[in-house]
């Protein structure tokens, strides 16, 4: 039975009595997995993998040995891993690319002069590059085909800095 008074008393940090470990403990399982898979299908959805997941393992292996030892827990635990959680979703969303495949379309209108081009279905949305030589990011640029003036023309479109590259032939 839950001592109500208990929780507004000075020893309210015992938090024991009105939850057990293993409920916390799978709770911030959960958790961690909801924002794990929202991250990666974030990632490929929107941006077409650009943004490298194997920079961000270690953090997950991290934190799951976190949320195993919950079940020996104290509140300081459940702190740090809470704390955790949402340093990781904050530094994961504040890292990606300043543009995403969609808008990549839109900077390929302005390049060419011209609104509601006719992009052409390709079956990759990227293509390998040396430019974007960073940790955070894999070294694609998001790929386009469009139909113009009677012809294909091709695109590539650096999703860190938004730059336009016309393709004299197609990629793949």
């Amino acid at each position: 039975m839950i001592q109500y008074g208990r929780i507004f008393s000075s020893n309210c940090m015992d938090w024991r009595g009105w939850m057990n470990s293993n409920k916390v403990a799978w709770i911030c399982l959960v958790i961690s997995v909801i924002v794990l898979i929202s991250l990666i299908t974030i990632n490929f959805v929107l941006y077409a993998g650009v943004v490298s997941l194997g920079t961000y393992f270690p953090f997950i292996i991290i934190m799951q040995v976190l949320f195993y030892k919950i079940r020996n827990y104290t509140i300081g635990l459940l702190i740090l891993n809470t704390t955790i959680i949402l340093t990781f979703l904050v530094v994961y969303l504040s890292i990606f690319p300043s543009f995403d495949y969609e808008e990549g379309k839109n900077l390929i209108e302005k390049e060419v002069g011209q609104d509601n081009l006719n992009f052409l279905e390709v079956d990759y949305k990227t293509v390998p590059t040396t430019d974007n030589n960073q940790f955070l990011y894999r070294n694609l640029n998001y790929y386009y085909k469009i139909a113009h003036l009677s012809s294909e023309q091709f695109f590539s479109v650096d999703p860190i800095t938004g730059k336009v590259f016309k393709l004299n032939r197609p990629f793949y």
